[in-house]
């Protein structure tokens, strides 16, 4: 049961993304108004929140119901931290795929230029937002994007220079099994130098 296809050229995926969902998490919520899933119900007056006096840390999550190629993540912080990191959940352990110091971004776009497919998403607060003796959680949104799969028998890939390319394409099914991939080589010839080209100055 074939879903569609992931194309890569070089190593970089063609095609679109798509926004993804799933279901939220936090370490802790501040009560049920504040919860995980109200940083991802597109409504930016709304938000998941948490403070204290002694949690150092924290994290916020969200399960995919299917493995899928993450893209891009952008957080609209209500507080922002000065220092987060980006995990991706494979191989049964937790990865580092970006990581964020020194912040002063209430919004933080990021972009992954290598491809982690996961099921797992956390968002974990290194250095959170500090006033006083208070240490403040807070996202009013976060949109996560993934690569979407080509649904079509053909693909036309434009404007290619002269040059080799490495293309590589597998198939995926409705569980997000993928095959193995398949290899092409493809080379991109310049024209040929004109011939009975004559110039009047």
């Amino acid at each position: 049961d074939c879903m569609g296809y992931y194309l890569l050229k070089d190593g970089v995926f063609l095609g679109e993304t798509e926004p993804v969902s799933g279901t939220p998490t936090a370490f802790a919520s501040q009560s049920s108004s504040y919860g995980p899933e109200k940083a991802m119900d597109g409504d930016e007056s709304t938000r998941w929140y948490y403070y204290s006096t002694s949690s150092t840390m924290g994290w916020w999550q969200m399960d995919l119901p299917l493995k899928r190629y993450i893209a891009s993540i952008n957080i609209n912080w209500q507080y922002n931290p000065e220092g987060f990191e980006i995990l991706a959940w494979q191989n049964n352990n937790w990865i580092q795929i970006a990581e964020v110091k020194d912040n002063l971004q209430e919004i933080n776009e990021i972009s992954f230029n290598k491809a982690y497919k996961t099921d797992k998403i956390r968002v974990n607060i290194l250095k959170p937002y500090t006033s006083g003796n208070n240490k403040y959680f807070g996202i009013k949104e976060i949109n996560i994007e993934a690569q979407k799969l080509i649904t079509g028998l053909t693909y036309q890939d434009n404007l290619l220079k002269a040059k080799q390319y490495q293309y590589s394409l597998t198939a995926e099914n409705s569980v997000a099994c993928e095959s193995d991939p398949v290899q092409l080589t493809v080379t991109v010839n310049p024209p040929e130098q004109p011939t009975d080209v004559s110039l009047e100055v």
